[in-house]
């Protein structure tokens, strides 16, 4: 069986994505962001082949998540799952980048780049990347008045953008059974509750709010929003 890497797996998407893979017979490498995270899911990651931990909007803790990764040794799989939705600021990491960009566009990016190449990589996206910008212009957001909704759309555009461009330069790097598909960015549409425990029927609407770690899916159509994603899942050969 395959060994899969997926970030912000302790709840949420990240979480029923890792719950339905172990389901499967494979092995699963979690990541929190914090210890005090990772030490809340030790029953969970008991089940998994490991748990790293590093916070996203920190280049050198995102630099220390890669390199737990490699130790672990190279993975079949990567899912690029975990990100923030709604920030009431800009805020700033501690290389001065606005918290969203560095959580949901330069993390990916980096751990990409740092991590072994595996078989497969997967980046989750949102619809709402047709809104994003595309231009490159003040990407960090110091000279615009600060809009979270658009710098959402703007990180889930990055993603495809750098899911599309991975399957230009590493075309034997797949994301599907299906040699034509190089790389897969999910669309999703969902509603997010970080109150509950992790669900893979969304059988509540939730509320919206700001965490890292990805929080319960819950779906307003619920065959629209986690049942594609666990479809995805069970469906793919990693072998």
């Amino acid at each position: 069986m395959a060994i899969v890497f997926i970030t912000g797996s302790t709840d949420g998407l990240g979480r029923a994505a890792a719950q339905s893979l172990i389901d499967q017979g494979h092995r699963v490498v979690l990541h929190a962001r914090s210890a005090d995270r990772a030490a809340a899911v030790a029953d969970f990651a008991s089940h998994a082949a490991g748990i790293v931990v590093g916070d996203l909007r920190s280049a050198v803790e995102t630099k220390g998540i890669a390199d737990q990764v490699n130790a672990i040794g190279r993975m079949d799989a990567i899912i690029h799952n975990a990100g923030v939705y709604t920030e009431r600021s800009r805020g700033s990491s501690a290389e001065g980048h606005a918290g969203m960009l560095a959580i949901n566009t330069l993390a990916p990016y980096m751990l990409t780049a740092l991590i072994a190449r595996p078989k497969r990589l997967v980046y989750l996206s949102s619809g709402l990347h047709r809104g994003g910008e595309g231009s490159l212009r003040d990407l960090d957001w110091t000279r615009r008045s600060w809009d979270a909704a658009k710098a959402y759309a703007e990180s889930k555009l990055h993603a495809v953008a750098l899911a599309c461009a991975l399957a230009r330069r590493w075309p034997h790097v797949l994301s599907s059974g299906r040699p034509e598909r190089r790389f897969c960015v999910v669309l999703t549409i969902i509603r997010l509750d970080f109150n509950r425990a992790p669900t893979m029927d969304g059988e509540r609407p939730g509320r919206k709010t700001d965490r890292q770690d990805a929080g319960t899916a819950d779906a307003e159509n619920s065959a629209g929003s986690i049942r594609p994603l666990r479809a995805f899942l069970s469906g793919i050969d990693l072998e």
